[in-house]
C-alpha cells in the first residue's frame, strides 16, 4: 500500500479551503508561526528600572554614615567620584567689550543708493529694472525693490540687499562695507 495525501480540491463558492499546517487560527502569516510569546518591548530593561519599589530607601532610618558629609563633595567630587570644580568666571571674559552693530537705518533710500553707484532705474512701481553691473548686460535684467532695497538679477543670479550689493560691487567684506557706508554708530 502506498501512502497518498488527500488532494486539496478548489473550494466551491461558499466553502473555505482547509488550513495548511502554518495557517492555524490566529497565525495566518508564516512569519508569526514560530512566535509563542509576545515580543518584548525594545526598552524593557528601562521600564523595569523605573518600576522598582523605592519605598524602602525612603523609609530607611538615617544613620550616621548617611547624614554626615565625608568632605568629598566639598572638595569638588560629585556622586560617583567625578571631579566637579567650583564654577568661576574667567577674568578675561568678565570685561567683554560692547560689539559694534551696523545701523541699517542709516542707509539712504534704495533709489538714491543705486543711483549713487551708477544704476539707472527704469519702470515704475515697487520693482524697478536696471542693467546688471555683475555681468556683460545690454538689456535691463536686474530687478530692484524700492521698498527694502533688495535686488536680483534674472540672468546671472546675483541677489542680496544694499550692503550685499556694495560688497559684491567693490569686493569688500561686510565689516569693511559697513565702515565705508558709515553704518556704525
Amino acid at each position: 500500500m502506498t501512502n497518498h495525501k488527500p488532494a486539496i480540491i478548489n473550494p466551491v463558492m461558499g466553502q473555505s479551503a482547509p488550513f495548511t499546517q502554518h495557517q492555524q487560527a490566529g497565525n495566518r502569516h508564516p512569519a508569526n508561526r514560530h512566535r509563542h510569546t509576545p515580543k518584548k518591548p525594545r526598552y524593557a530593561h528601562k521600564v523595569q528600572q523605573q518600576g522598582k519599589d523605592t519605598s524602602q530607601a525612603s523609609t530607611a532610618p538615617k544613620t550616621a554614615q548617611n547624614s554626615t558629609n565625608t568632605g568629598a563633595n566639598k572638595a569638588g567630587f560629585g556622586i560617583g567620584g567625578n571631579y566637579n570644580p567650583p564654577s568661576r568666571q574667567h577674568p578675561a571674559k568678565s570685561h567683554l567689550k560692547q560689539r559694534q552693530r551696523a545701523d541699517l537705518a542709516r542707509l539712504p533710500s534704495p533709489i538714491d543708493f543705486y543711483h549713487t553707484y551708477g544704476l539707472t532705474l527704469k519702470g515704475g512701481g515697487v520693482w524697478r529694472m536696471a542693467v546688471c553691473p555683475f555681468h556683460d548686460d545690454r538689456h535691463p535684467s536686474l530687478s530692484i525693490n524700492t521698498d527694502h532695497g533688495g535686488y536680483i538679477c534674472h540672468v546671472c543670479g546675483a541677489s542680496g540687499d544694499m550692503v550685499g550689493f556694495y560688497m559684491a560691487r567693490f569686493g569688500v567684506d561686510f565689516v569693511q562695507a559697513c565702515k565705508e557706508l558709515d553704518l556704525y554708530r
